[in-house]
């Protein structure tokens, strides 16, 4: 397996961090009234139904494949 030197795993972190807010946001935009710790809480525990969910949905893990090939593609080159 290949490691990816530091900058590119600080750069990936900040996309991650960026796209990580944007979905905090989106949450509390579904239900304003949660508070901020809230919001984290309700993405925690969407985050970690992800991977049943891609199991039990072929299209959905057809996706992700084709991301992580796509991502490989692009970074690799």
């Amino acid at each position: 397996m290949h490691d990816s030197n530091t900058e590119e795993i600080e750069t990936a972190t900040e996309l991650l961090t960026k796209e990580v807010m944007n979905f905090l946001a989106y949450i509390r935009s579904v239900d304003p009234q949660l508070q901020k710790h809230e919001a984290i809480a309700v993405a925690t525990i969407i985050l970690s139904q992800l991977p049943r969910n891609f199991k039990e949905n072929p299209r959905m893990l057809a996706q992700l494949k084709a991301e992580c090939e796509a991502i490989k593609k692009l970074l690799r080159q």
